[in-house]
């Protein structure tokens, strides 16, 4: 998250994500619990997606990655430079390299699925689940790309 903040030249954002480490990482134990959060500086995910749409990069074709779901061309790049750069990774090892890794990938996934049961059922539920699961995707990533480029609107609250 630091390192594509800055990439993103959003430095406020960038010194958050150090506050927040450095909270997490001390009163938070190691960061097994989320301190910061309970204290009012909630987690502003980042991703090399996104800053390679901040500096221009076009979405290209949509793609459906086994076990990883849906993606674009510029996404599922950043998504590798994203597992390549995971500083975690470096200490225990990655997917391939260790069982600490592999472990922690399974694990990540299995918590990543329970997290979207809701949309799941939203796609095996629609006239054409490919469709829907394509429109879902671009429509979030355009969300995600929106807020990282600085073009995302404000809304009204209703």
């Amino acid at each position: 998250n630091l390192l594509n903040n800055l990439l993103q030249l959003k430095l406020g954002r960038a010194v958050k994500t150090t506050v927040r480490f450095t909270i997490n990482s001390t009163l938070g134990i190691g960061g097994l619990f989320d301190v910061a959060a309970k204290g009012g500086l909630p987690p502003r995910p980042a991703d090399f997606g996104q800053t390679l749409a901040r500096w221009g990069a076009k979405p290209g074709p949509y793609v459906m990655l086994p076990f990883l779901g849906p993606s674009d061309v510029r996404d599922g790049f950043g998504r590798l430079v994203d597992t390549f750069t995971d500083p975690v990774g470096f200490v225990i090892g990655g997917i391939f390299t260790s069982k600490a890794g592999a472990g922690r990938f399974a694990a990540a996934g299995i918590n990543w699925r329970q997290q979207i049961d809701g949309t799941m059922s939203a796609i095996y539920g629609a006239s054409d689940p490919y469709a829907f699961a394509r429109s879902a995707y671009a429509q979030r990533r355009a969300s995600v790309v929106q807020d990282s480029t600085g073009k995302a609107q404000d809304l009204p609250d209703f």
